[in-house]
């Protein structure tokens, strides 16, 4: 990347002027800490002080204390065991291993911890004797109609979209997208240790929402004891007798330190013994636990309470001990502003020096989430021009800057979230643990054909699923002829104006030369309102697929 020269790692960081708090600067804002610059909204903070714009961007989210696809799954399953849950019940009472869980149960649906783990443990007891039998596949159905979270997750990750599509949600929740990057929790791994991967995921991002005003010490202490990330890195199963690496590893390598920056394999091997003894408190239902509420819990008698030599120092180190410890550490400044940087700013990395200076920042305001946040997007670093138009948009945010964009909301199918999944990022579901690649992964041949599908879809009369909804009125899920009139008297330009108007709305950098000239001659050509509207579809719908929409 190319810094400009005259802004020093020391003053790259500054805040800007309230003299640079202009309309573009402001639309270059919204592109990077939301999905796009809607017009509305760039004349709303326009009226504000950078800081106060942040701060009013950067709300919490409307997000469902009570999430009705998680209350749409638990009546499904008790609808779908029925008396099956007495049975399972019975069966218990005389299991020496569930007796104590059976005297717990306070109310007999699949809500209720003792007989979600009873009923559960019952199905596995038939299923073992029908493969025993003869009879596996008998089983196998019966326990994916009762228990299988497929349809229930394509559900959810739609709930998730309309969310995120509501402006004043959509900086918080892409927010939470990064956040979720770094403590990753993704489906396909829960699908096997957990049964209840839907919930455990939820509960997990809510933990992320919660503490995103935080310390990230304190977010860190947080996001390890919730049942998705327990499961994730094989917290469960870590006892001091059979201590396991996977959490203590990444817990350096991708949530605190970075690869191979200030410890060794010895810390690593040390760490683990102070991760044994967490496992998922069994007296607590995923389904009911308050937002941000965790659901694991330090059992002593698995825990190894002996002391443990890290970073060349001795003591009988708990889990969050360790994330004190390591908070110490001088490696730790940098790692997540690098992150950071490279989600909001630019894909490539930063000079060392400029993510130092950040770093020491960080430090001096105890490490909070947010100051990081607020720092990055009133920087005079942010607003430079050599880090504009150098960040290629996820699908999400491609997708939702598209509906905001064009006034939409998102369909009334889950149809779309398979449509997410074609653009390369299926719904916290990212291949490992790594998280997203981002970047120039987001772009092969296949990912941005289906891009331009997506776009032109929203633009045709002929699109059932959109036109049927939309004709029965009150929301718009795609662009109508009437909507283009209305784009085209709101902007007030004329002519070549006109094409001006959405160049600047919809792209973060001016195309220069032979494209513009393209886009301008063939709205010249149009004559009277009619032809000048199926002109300027055409246009908008050029840019759309070009290059230049792909970036932010």
């Amino acid at each position: 990347m190319s810094v400009p020269t005259k802004m020093t790692p020391q003053t790259a960081w500054k805040p800007i002027a309230e003299s640079q708090w202009t309309e573009d600067n402001i639309r270059h804002l919204l592109r990077r800490a939301s999905w796009t610059a809607r017009p509305a909204e760039v004349k709303r903070l326009a009226a504000m002080t950078p800081g106060d714009a942040i701060d009013h961007l950067f709300k919490r989210a409307q997000y469902p204390t009570s999430h009705p696809i998680l209350n749409e799954y638990a009546d499904k399953v008790d609808e779908g065991l029925g008396d099956e849950i007495n049975e399972a019940i019975a069966w218990a009472k005389a299991q020496p291993r569930y007796k104590d869980r059976v005297g717990k149960i306070k109310a007999k649906t699949y809500r209720d911890p003792h007989v979600m783990a009873i009923t559960i443990a019952h199905y596995n007891k038939l299923r073992s004797e029908a493969r025993n039998s003869g009879q596996p596949d008998k089983f196998r159905a019966q326990f994916r109609s009762r228990f299988g979270q497929e349809d229930s997750w394509r559900k959810y990750a739609h709930e998730w979209l309309k969310i995120a599509n509501r402006p004043q949600n959509s900086a918080f929740e892409k927010a939470n997208n990064f956040l979720q990057n770094i403590w990753v929790v993704n489906y396909r791994s829960l699908r096997g240790p957990s049964n209840n991967a839907l919930a455990d995921i939820h509960n997990h991002h809510n933990v992320l929402r919660k503490n995103f005003y935080e310390s990230y010490p304190a977010l860190c202490k947080q996001a390890y004891k919730t049942r998705g990330m327990g499961y994730m890195l094989d917290l469960p199963v870590s006892t001091k007798n059979r201590p396991n690496e996977n959490f203590a590893r990444e817990l350096m390598e991708l949530f605190t330190l970075g690869v191979d920056n200030g410890y060794t394999e010895d810390d690593i091997k040390e760490i683990s013994k102070a991760f044994t003894g967490y496992s998922p408190d069994p007296d607590r239902s995923p389904y009911t636990l308050e937002p941000g509420q965790t659901d694991m819990i330090l059992n002593p008698a698995q825990h190894d309470d002996s002391r443990k030599k890290v970073f060349g120092r001795s003591r009988d180190y708990d889990g969050d001990a360790i994330v004190d410890l390591i908070f110490e550490r001088p490696e730790v400044e940098v790692f997540l502003p690098h992150e950071l940087c490279r989600f909001y700013l630019i894909d490539e990395a930063l000079p060392e020096g400029y993510i130092e200076a950040l770093g020491k920042g960080w430090r001096e305001n105890d490490f909070n989430v947010y100051w990081l946040i607020k720092t990055l997007f009133t920087s005079q670093l942010f607003y430079a021009d050599s880090v504009r138009g150098r960040i290629f948009k996820s699908p999400n945010q491609f997708y939702l800057g598209l509906l905001q964009d064009l006034g939409l909301q998102v369909e009334p199918s889950v149809e779309v979230v398979r449509e997410l999944d074609y653009l390369g990022q299926p719904f916290a579901d990212p291949p490992d643990v790594n998280g997203w690649n981002g970047g120039a992964f987001w772009m092969n041949n296949g990912s941005i054909n289906a891009r331009r599908l997506i776009a032109q879809r929203l633009f045709s009369g002929d699109y059932r699923r959109g036109m049927k909804a939309t004709d029965r009125g009150g929301v718009n899920y795609v662009v109508t002829d009437e909507m283009l009139g209305e784009f085209f008297e709101s902007s007030g330009k004329k002519g070549r104006e006109a094409v001006d108007h959405f160049i600047t709305y919809l792209l973060p950098v001016r195309p220069k030369g032979a494209y513009n000239e393209a886009l301008q001659s063939h709205f010249a050509k149009a004559g009277n309102r009619e032809d000048q509207i199926r002109a300027l579809k055409q246009v908008i719908l050029a840019i759309l697929q070009s290059q230049y929409y792909q970036v932010c």
